[in-house]
């Protein structure tokens, strides 16, 4: 696995499992990729965008943004998170920890 994708991909799995603080809830991929990017900001290896003349949210870079996509589909595949958070919102963009989870990422 390149440097940069192992490098966030501790990132996700410090905000899933809640050893990592970030501004928004965990538990919807679009939230997950902003929390990412602010972790990144605070280690200073991110940017910071401005949104409008008030307003600044940390946002990835592409390439970011695509590596992420990509270890959440990886931590789907290897059963670490699951589409869906409960049975109200039971689809994509949300998800929860697998049952499984814990062990594996310990």
């Amino acid at each position: 696995m390149e440097k940069r994708k192992s490098e966030l991909r501790k990132i996700v799995l410090d905000i899933i499992l809640g050893r990592e603080a970030v501004t928004h809830e965990r538990w919807q991929f679009a939230h997950l990729a902003g929390g990412v990017a602010e972790v990144l900001v605070r280690r200073g290896s991110g940017e910071v965008f401005p949104t409008s003349h008030v307003l600044r949210e940390s946002r990835l870079e592409e390439a970011d943004w695509q590596l992420v996509q990509e270890i959440f589909w990886d931590l789907i595949c290897e059963r670490v998170i699951t589409p869906g958070f409960d049975s109200a919102d039971a689809e994509l963009p949300s998800f929860r920890l697998h049952s499984e989870a814990r062990a594996k990422t310990q």
